[in-house]
């Protein structure tokens, strides 16, 4: 019986290192996946702060030197976004897909030297899917400076047929200090 419990205790033992070194090996590769996860956190940190850094050079640098800086979005931003202009955009791009375009509302507010300007455009929109979404495509392609910021749906009337709601802001460049604004007829 000796024999017995001492050959028992050797397998238990045995299993038991097994299982030690098991839980030992999954540890050390939990620890390591953790390292790596925390060393790819820092990287992005690194680099948020990075364009944060960036930003407030951005910001610190006055308005008429803004636009000489290569590689900052605003020198591709135009001067003013006319409300006439974005709605004939739109109009046009409309029809040439075939989409309806239901209604159409607009805000503006005018680049200062510390803002950008925006124009917003709500469209209502109907027709199939496919129709609305080559609309916006169009929309989106022929203004480098346009934003979608909110896209509604909801079934239409016929088995295929969409109504959307749809914003899309059209942005300007900030005003040089000192630049005029524009006149009412051209807004």
């Amino acid at each position: 019986m000796a024999g017995t419990v001492s050959r028992f205790l050797a397998r238990l033992g045995s299993r038991l290192v097994a299982i030690s070194c098991g839980l030992t090996l999954a540890t050390v590769a939990k620890t390591a996946a953790q390292w790596t996860v925390l060393a790819d956190q820092r990287s992005v940190e690194e680099a948020h702060l990075a364009r944060l850094q960036r930003g407030i050079d951005l910001f610190s640098t006055p308005a008429a030197a803004k636009t000489n800086m290569p590689g900052i979005f605003i020198q591709d931003l135009p001067e003013s976004t006319a409300p006439r202009v974005a709605v004939a955009t739109v109009q046009q791009s409309a029809s040439a897909v075939g989409a309806s375009l239901l209604g159409i509302q607009s805000q503006t507010r005018q680049a200062t030297a510390a803002m950008l300007g925006r124009q917003e455009l709500t469209l209502t929109l109907g027709g199939t899917y496919p129709g609305q979404k080559q609309l916006l495509g169009e929309i989106l392609a022929r203004s480098s400076n346009g934003t979608l910021t909110r896209l509604t749906f909801r079934r239409g009337l016929g088995p295929e047929q969409v109504d959307a709601t749809v914003a899309i802001v059209f942005w300007s460049a900030p005003l040089a200090a000192g630049a005029p604004k524009l006149p009412a007829e051209a807004r």
